[in-house]
């Protein structure tokens, strides 16, 4: 990999660190695993590998926008192309959601878990075009 954008954090910080190619950035968002992780310092050295923290809940709407056009001007173009790909573990439909999160806080995924509002809903549902 060459970025992980990671809202577990803690509990993940080893197995991050492992799965980056050579000079890949991990961005922890979130810590839905702890705040505590142990690494293997020099795999961060050797792989010459960025680690960066950030939050979106206390910024200003101002700088969300920002960030939102700008996610949207470089990434969104790869989304729709499928050159980027989000790693989708499973999907329940919106009635298993207490089995959905019970599968996620036993940490037995590994990508995405997906709760599908409505019947026969796609794992990869169509992006909106472009405005």
């Amino acid at each position: 990999m060459n970025l992980i954008l990671d809202p577990v954090g803690g509990s993940y910080l080893d197995r991050n660190v492992r799965a980056l190619k050579r000079y890949g950035r991990l961005v922890n968002i979130g810590q839905l695993g702890g705040s505590h992780g142990e690494m293997n310092m020099g795999l961060l050295l050797g792989k010459r590998l960025r680690i960066v923290g950030s939050t979106l809940r206390s910024r200003p709407p101002a700088e969300k926008v920002k960030i939102t056009e700008q996610f949207q001007a470089g990434y969104w173009p790869l989304l729709r192309s499928g050159e980027l790909k989000p790693i989708i573990d499973t999907l329940f439909p919106i009635e298993q959601a207490q089995e959905a999160h019970a599968y996620v806080a036993q940490n037995k995924n590994v990508g995405k878990v997906i709760l599908a509002v409505r019947e026969g809903a796609d794992v990869m549902p169509q992006l909106p075009s472009d405005k």
